[in-house]
């Protein structure tokens, strides 16, 4: 975020270039989304969550077919 505005405009000039403390911080606007367009996205990331678990899950199973397989192969 702090890329996309001018730290110079709120930051106190030092020897190492541009300072800035918890009270210009706090002076920095800042944009957020709306509650609403904040809760759609948490939602579209649980489905992701859900779906990677799923996922997860399934890679797990056939990783404990496999080791079956592969012990009745080489019994």
């Amino acid at each position: 975020y702090f890329n996309s505005i001018k730290i110079e405009k709120y930051g106190a000039i030092a020897a190492k270039g541009v300072t800035l403390n918890k009270e210009i911080l706090k002076t920095i606007p800042v944009l957020l989304p709306s509650y609403k367009t904040q809760q759609e996205i948490g939602f579209f990331l649980k489905i992701i969550d859900d779906k990677i678990s799923l996922i997860n899950k399934e890679i797990e199973l056939n990783k404990e077919f496999k080791h079956s397989l592969l012990s009745k192969m080489f019994c």
